[in-house]
């Protein structure tokens, strides 16, 4: 009967471990998609001119110019 009740005890523990663990995850993942949310909405803002500036520089040097 002791046996069981230790091995309950150490079930218990474990799920408080693995409990923390999925609450600290959760903290994780709600700051990467704020980080995320905030990447796309300054990329949303820059893609348009900065596009231009691309297009500007293929134009002026051309397209055909490879990294080689």
């Amino acid at each position: 009967m002791e046996k069981i009740e230790d091995t309950q005890r150490e079930i218990l523990l474990e799920m408080k471990k693995l409990t923390l663990e999925i609450q600290n995850l959760q903290v994780i993942c709600a700051r990467m998609d704020g980080h995320i949310s905030f990447v796309e909405s300054t990329y949303d803002k820059f893609k348009y001119p900065l596009d231009v500036v691309k297009n500007k520089v293929e134009a002026f040097f051309g397209r055909g110019i490879t990294n080689e």
